[in-house]
């Protein structure tokens, strides 16, 4: 095989967090252009990839006690899916609903809130929320948002046609509940937080630039916990939607944890990579490959922030089944893919 000097770099953990890629040591390698294969089709050719962080908001309750019945509210059968591949569905996120239906919930009557819960990751887009109530007449409750409810439903039917929800009158009792101030508290901060599209991008169509998706509402004894996942192909688009949600929090009483943070990959116009990978793919099957770039995370981006004058495509085989258990490679698009990467390191001495 004809090549110029290359470095094979193999890293570890990149689903959660690209931990292999942020311990390399960067010093080791010499060059500064770069074929990853982490791409799922060999007729992409990606050329610039999101950062993101993880954006924790707690929000500290006081709690008092509170006579009544308990009710059940359950929200699911939402689509859901990924929060950087599949932002841009318009997919409703059942943590936002949540906030929405406890609004409506206060019209009906007097209620105090005990718990709500929604999601998992922070990635993910929630399916599924409940949240149980305390109230004095039950029945009443329940036929006021009930129809709120129909009302919501049939506003998101297009979009989300598997929605339910399910109302439940369980035990009579005292409860241990957020007191009102707390619980109002709540309630506007999710009315009033961002969350889905920000910004699209400019200068690739149909790419979202921007976005951030409330992942994980929980309650604790003392605090509720809200989990943002937040995306951006900008590193200061990045940060300035970061200091929008801290300035939000501080409004609302709650500190901030951010972690998880990688940098983006942001698209180089002058690239030597991207223009010998068009002329090779042209060459060899008569077509242009599909450039294109992604609002989800790459390792890519941690390879630019740390290599001056960085180069770099990412292309791969066809594969389904992603990170699941029914995982697939294509074998026909894996020579596809290394016929084509011979042929890029012979054209790259």
């Amino acid at each position: 095989m004809v090549h110029p000097p290359v470095a094979a770099v193999f890293t570890t953990d990149e689903e959660i967090g690209m931990i292999g890629a942020k311990a390399l040591d960067f010093s080791l390698l010499k060059g500064s252009r770069m074929i990853n294969l982490d791409t799922e089709h060999p007729d992409n050719v990606i050329v610039s990839c999101a950062g993101g962080s993880d954006f924790e908001m707690i929000m500290p309750v006081a709690r008092e006690q509170k006579k009544g019945t308990r009710v059940r509210i359950t929200l699911s059968g939402l689509t859901g899916g990924h929060s950087g591949a599949e932002i841009d569905k318009g997919r409703v996120n059942a943590d936002i609903l949540v906030g929405r239906v406890l609004n409506e919930a206060e019209k009906v009557c007097e209620f105090s809130l005990i718990s709500v819960c929604g999601g998992d990751k922070g990635n993910a887009i929630p399916r599924r929320c409940e949240a149980e109530v305390v109230v004095d007449d039950a029945k009443a409750f329940v036929d006021g948002l009930t129809a709120a409810l129909n009302v919501i439903k049939k506003e998101i039917s297009d979009r989300e046609k598997d929605f339910s929800y399910s109302l439940e009158i369980m035990e009579q009792g005292t409860f241990d509940v957020v007191t009102d101030s707390c619980r109002h508290n709540l309630v506007h901060t999710l009315l009033t937080v961002p969350n889905g599209i920000m910004d699209m991008s400019a200068t690739m169509a149909n790419l979202v630039e921007t976005s951030l998706n409330l992942g994980i509402l929980e309650t604790a004894e003392e605090h509720i916990r809200m989990l943002f996942a937040l995306r951006s192909n900008k590193t200061t688009a990045l940060r300035f939607l970061e200091e929008r949600l801290r300035a939000m929090a501080v409004f609302a009483g709650c500190s901030v944890c951010i972690s998880g943070q990688y940098p983006p990959w942001e698209f180089r116009d002058n690239s030597y990579m991207q223009r010998l990978y068009k002329e090779i793919y042209s060459d060899m099957f008569g077509e242009t490959p599909n450039v294109t770039a992604i609002h989800a995370g790459l390792e890519c981006g941690v390879f630019d922030s740390n290599i001056e004058n960085f180069d770099c495509i990412s292309i791969g085989p066809e594969m389904s089944g992603i990170h699941t258990t029914e995982e697939k490679l294509s074998i026909s698009s894996t020579e596809k893919v290394y016929t084509l990467v011979k042929e890029l390191l012979k054209k790259s001495i």
